[in-house]
This record gives C-alpha cells, sequence and structure tokens, in this order.
C-alpha cells in the first residue's frame, strides 16, 4: 500500500495519542510512505509546542525529535514545488481548505497523477479527509481506523 501522510497524522507517530498505534502500522507497512516538504515544518513545530505545554521529559522529548529526524530520511518527500503549489488554489477554492491543509492535498494530487494511481491520503483533519474523498482518494482517519482494519487494507493492495 502507498500512502501520503499529513502532518495531523504523522505527529502521532511520536507522540502519545489517539491513532499512534494505526500510524506506526501504516509507516512500516507502506511500500511508499510520501509527505510534503511542509510536514516537516509542520511535524517538528508541533513537538516543540508540545514540549512547552506538557509535561514530557527531556528524554521523552529528545526520543521523539531523533525519531522524527531518522524516519524523514525514509519518506519520499514531495517539494512545494510550482507544479505542486500551481494547484493549490483550486483545491482551497473548492473544498475551502485552510492553507496548509490545501498544500498537502494539492501535493497528494500531483503525487499521484505522477506514479502512484493507489496512493492512500491518512491524516486526522475532517476537512482533509472530506475533501481528499471527493478527489476520489481513498482515505485513513488513524484516530478511527482499527490496526485490524490497516491489515485487511495491506493485504487487499
Amino acid at each position: 500500500m502507498n500512502c501520503f501522510f499529513d502532518s495531523s497524522a504523522l505527529v502521532k507517530r511520536y507522540v502519545a495519542e489517539t491513532g499512534r498505534k494505526t500510524v506506526n502500522a501504516l509507516v512500516e507497512k507502506t511500500r511508499v510512505g510520501a509527505v510534503s516538504r511542509l510536514a516537516h515544518i509542520e511535524v517538528f513545530a508541533a513537538l516543540h509546542r508540545r514540549r512547552m505545554g506538557m509535561p514530557v521529559s527531556d528524554a521523552e522529548f529528545a526520543a521523539g525529535i531523533a525519531a522524527f529526524r531518522e524516519d524523514w530520511k525514509n519518506f519520499t518527500v514531495v517539494e512545494m514545488s510550482g507544479e505542486v503549489l500551481g494547484q493549490v488554489d483550486r483545491v482551497i477554492e473548492s473544498h475551502r481548505l485552510r492553507g496548509a491543509d490545501g498544500i498537502h492535498l494539492a501535493t497528494a494530487l500531483w503525487l499521484r497523477k505522477q506514479a502512484l494511481a493507489d496512493l492512500v491520503l491518512v491524516a486526522a483533519d475532517r476537512e482533509l479527509l472530506t475533501a481528499a474523498r471527493k478527489e476520489g482518494f481513498d482515505v485513513i482517519d488513524p484516530q478511527e481506523c482499527s490496526l485490524a482494519e490497516v491489515e485487511r487494507m495491506v493485504a487487499d493492495r
């Protein structure tokens, strides 16, 4: 299975919250795990914001950052090129998305067109998931998808 992860889903890999096991299973089982360059900025910022607002030990924080940096080397990173960003206006107008969600959806659309027709979009953002469905994507919300469902999806693809 090939997956595109937006930041709202990817951050779950590095913090203890609902959907973490599902994201971990997807990252480990996908053939291609793709992300927008924007995800690096958003996940890194989210980890730092959580550090400021939640009781996290220095060791836990450092482990999360180290895991993120190591994982990043293995993702297929799609740059925010003019070709990708050229679709952002349309998806924002069509789906009334926030800017970052528009970039993630435009990136997934570009990637699907280029090479991965069977791409599954993984997000924990209802508006983005709704827009992605309307654009013809199969989607996974890690907050609602069980590990058994992930196993079935992987086996079916």
